[in-house]
C-alpha cells in the first residue's frame, strides 16, 4: 500500500525510495499471484532423475539425492541452471555396473529384484559421495562417478579407488543378505584429460563430463568380464596407489587416445589400511598374491618368456580359475607376449571363451 504522506521538497531521495519499495512490493504480489495458480508449470527437481511426480519418484528420490550441497549429484536441471560450458579438466572417473545381473532378474521376484537393485545403487552413491566424487548418471546397473571435475579433491585419483573398494565391499554384503554369490562388480578407474561443464538442450541440462579418461574407465570395467576380476586402473603410482592397496600386474594394452603408450593394467584387490582402522601404523602391509605369479610377471618384463610361462603353468595348479594367469598364457600361446609390446588393444580384449586353455 503506497504511503500518502506529503513529503518536503527538500527529501527527494525519500519520495524515490518509497517509489522503489512500492514497485518491489507489487512485483512481489504478482510472482505470489503466479506461484498459488495451478496452471503454472512446475520444473522438476533439479537433483533427482525424473519428476516428483513420475512412477519411479520414490525410488530416484530414496537411493539418488545427494547427501552433501547442492551440486554434489548432477541429474536433470531447469532452464534457470548456468548456461552450456565445458572446462578442460584433468580428472579421475569410475565406471561400474554388475556381472551376473540378467541371471537376478531372471531368479528374483520383482519386489526382491528391486530391493537388490536399490541396495547395489545407493552403495555405489554412498561410496562415491562418501569420497568427494560426483555422481553423474544411472543407466541400469551401470553407473559412473567423477572427482576433480566440479569442485577440487586433492588426490582424487586415490579417492576414486578408496570408492570402488568401498563398493566392491557393500556388493559382497548384498550378496550374503541374498544368501548366493550372484552378483559381481565389475569397477573401471582411470585419471586422464577430460571435458567438464553443463551440457544439454533447451529443456534439459546436466552437468556432464566426456573425454578419454571416461573411454577408459569404461573399457577398463568391460576388461573385468574376461579377466574375472573386480577392480581395474591403469596407473598405481598416482597418489601412492601402490603403497596404500595391494595390486598385481594383469595386462599390458593400447588404447586409442593414448596413442603410440603402452599402459600397463592393475588389478586393486584390498586396501593396506581400512578406513578408521587406528592400529594401521603398528602393522606392515602383507601381501597376498602368490609369489609363483609375481615370479612370473618379473620374467615376463625382462622378456624371459619361458621361464614366465613354466611359473604361469605351476601357478595355474593351484588357481585354476585365475582370469589373468589364463591371459598371460594365451598371449605367450599366440606369440603376442613380447617385451615392449601391448597384448591387445583394451578395445578389443579376447574374450572369456578364448581364454579357455
Amino acid at each position: 500500500m503506497a504511503l500518502g504522506l506529503p513529503l518536503p521538497r527538500s527529501w527527494p531521495w525519500l519520495s524515490e525510495l518509497l517509489d522503489l519499495w512500492n514497485g518491489c512490493r507489487a512485483t512481489a504480489g504478482k510472482l505470489q499471484a503466479h506461484h498459488d495458480d495451478p496452471t503454472t508449470q512446475r520444473w522438476p527437481n533439479p537433483y533427482t532423475l525424473v519428476e516428483p511426480d513420475g512412477p519411479a519418484a520414490g525410488v530416484a528420490q530414496s537411493h539418488l539425492l545427494p547427501h552433501g550441497p547442492p551440486g554434489q549429484a548432477s541429474f536433470l536441471m531447469p532452464d534457470s541452471s548456468p548456461t552450456h560450458t565445458l572446462t578442460s579438466k584433468t580428472c579421475s572417473v569410475l565406471y561400474c555396473s554388475l556381472g551376473g545381473f540378467g541371471a537376478l532378474v531372471e531368479r528374483l521376484s520383482p519386489e526382491k529384484l528391486l530391493e537388490a537393485h536399490g541396495q547395489y545403487i545407493q552403495a555405489v552413491g554412498d561410496a562415491i559421495r562418501r569420497h568427494r566424487g560426483t555422481l553423474h548418471h544411472l543407466v541400469g546397473d551401470v553407473v559412473m562417478g567423477s572427482w576433480n571435475g566440479q569442485v577440487f579433491v586433492p588426490s582424487h585419483y586415490l579417492q576414486a579407488c578408496k570408492a570402488g573398494m568401498g563398493v566392491h565391499r557393500s556388493v559382497m554384503a548384498i550378496n550374503g543378505a541374498l544368501n548366493c554369490k550372484a552378483l559381481t562388480v565389475h569397477i573401471g578407474i582411470s585419471k586422464g584429460p577430460v571435458l567438464v561443464g553443463i551440457m544439454g538442450g533447451t529443456h534439459t541440462k546436466a552437468l556432464s563430463i566426456v573425454g578419454p579418461a571416461v573411454h577408459l574407465a569404461r573399457d577398463l570395467m568391460k576388461l573385468n568380464g574376461t579377466l574375472g576380476t573386480s577392480v581395474l586402473v591403469h596407473d598405481i603410482y598416482s597418489h601412492d596407489i601402490f603403497f596404500q592397496f595391494e595390486t598385481r600386474l594383469v595386462d599390458w594394452v593400447t588404447h586409442r587416445h593414448w596413442e603410440g603408450q603402452i599402459l600397463t593394467v592393475h588389478e586393486v584387490r584390498r586396501p593396506f589400511v581400512e578406513d578408521g582402522d587406528d592400529l594401521w601404523m603398528y602393522t606392515s602391509p602383507c601381501r597376498s598374491v602368490p609369489k609363483p605369479y609375481l615370479d612370473a610377471i618379473h620374467y615376463l618384463r625382462e622378456g624371459h618368456l619361458q621361464q614366465g610361462k613354466d611359473l604361469l603353468l605351476a601357478y595355474m595348479q593351484e588357481y585354476p580359475a585365475d582370469g589373468p594367469a589364463k591371459l598371460l598364457l594365451w598371449a605367450l600361446k599366440r606369440g603376442c607376449l613380447v617385451q615392449g609390446k601391448a597384448i591387445h588393444s583394451l578395445e578389443s580384449p579376447p574374450g572369456p571363451q578364448d581364454l579357455n586353455l
